[in-house]
């Protein structure tokens, strides 16, 4: 009994190196980016989203988010 506990015990310490080796050789940064282009006039537009009150009325997520 303790001969398999001893191999399992191995076998996790293996995994756990293997895992942290892979993580290491990975890139220390990420970077996520968006675009969208809004086919309107920006003085049509800026007012929207530079009034966080008229949220409302242009936000997709705000029916979502009052569920």
């Amino acid at each position: 009994m303790s001969e398999i506990i001893a191999i399992s015990a191995v076998a996790l310490a293996v995994a756990i190196a293997i895992v942290l080796i892979l993580a290491s050789t990975r890139p220390d940064t990420f970077s996520v980016r968006r675009s969208a282009m809004v086919e309107a006039p920006a003085e049509k537009i800026f007012p929207l989203i530079e009034n966080f009150h008229q949220w409302v009325n242009w936000s997709p997520w705000e029916d979502r988010d009052r569920r």
